[in-house]
């Protein structure tokens, strides 16, 4: 964001007691570094794993935040594969705080294809336990889980994608949705 953003967010940082966030849509290393350094302006941050360049930014990301005494959060609204990526940060990273996640129900929990990403997490073939709040960390080859790639076709029809949209001002400050 602009210096202004920047230095409005800090204040408000600073001056209550309600822990902030953001970062979610942030894109470069060097915005998040931005919001963290010399001061940071917020208590946890979020990155959005895939749109910052991937589990190593993210882990990158991550040391920064830990140097910084910030929390990392990574936002996480795309479904199970970037829920896998945000988990493997997670475990490289000691800054990491908690995981923000969709629903893990499935068509079984309510969710339907083409109504949210809840349905997503049934193209998995096994799926994420949560137990008391905890998720374990796919051990598997790459990300961990295996994707029942058949099921894609059969969901894509219905899946309306949109890709994430920012919204900026004339001067290139953030703007609200």
């Amino acid at each position: 964001g602009s210096a202004n953003h920047l230095r409005d967010l800090q204040q408000l940082h600073l001056e209550q007691r309600i822990p902030l966030a953001t970062g979610e849509r942030l894109l470069t290393k060097r915005q998040f570094a931005d919001h963290l350094f010399p001061s940071p302006v917020a208590a946890v941050l979020q990155p959005d794993i895939s749109l910052v360049g991937g589990i190593r930014a993210g882990v990158e990301i991550g040391a920064m935040c830990e140097a910084a005494q910030v929390s990392l959060s990574p936002h996480c609204p795309y479904g199970p594969i970037q829920f896998a990526a945000s988990l493997q940060v997670a475990a490289a990273s000691p800054a990491h705080a908690f995981q923000e996640f969709q629903s893990l129900g499935g068509a079984a929990g309510g969710g339907t294809p083409g109504g949210g990403a809840n349905w997503a997490f049934d193209l998995l073939a096994s799926p994420f336990e949560v137990s008391n709040g905890m998720v374990d960390i796919p051990n598997g080859p790459g990300l961990g889980i295996e994707v029942q790639e058949h099921l894609i076709d059969e969901h894509m029809e219905a899946w309306n994608p949109h890709p994430p949209t920012l919204w900026q001002h004339t001067d290139g400050s953030h703007a609200e949705w």
